[in-house]
């Protein structure tokens, strides 16, 4: 296997978002944050989403997703398509290109 394919490992506020939903349990603020879960309807709407694909696509999906509202929202849609909106305190930064 060469560095290349060598997977991206997780991050903690991703793993610790997981395991809350599947949990059923309120996440860590960290994840929240990141997230951009402001209230019972966005969590209730990733939960719903989480809980209909697979494990570990899923948390590479999140992962992925972490810190960009416009990202988490249309995934999460996919799933819940009457999903509120989700925006987190990353979305306003500037990305790397």
């Amino acid at each position: 296997m060469s560095a290349d394919d060598t997977p991206t490992p997780i991050r903690p506020s991703t793993r610790r978002l997981l395991d809350a939903l599947i949990l059923d349990i309120w996440p860590p603020h960290a994840a929240l944050v990141d997230f951009g879960i402001a209230g019972d309807d966005q969590y209730r709407a990733l939960q719903i989403a989480v809980r209909q694909g697979e494990t570990q696509a899923t948390l590479r999906e999140l992962d992925a997703m972490l810190g960009d509202g416009a990202k988490i929202t249309a995934w999460v849609r996919r799933f819940v398509p009457d999903a509120p909106q989700f925006t987190t305190a990353w979305d306003s930064l500037p990305r790397e290109e």
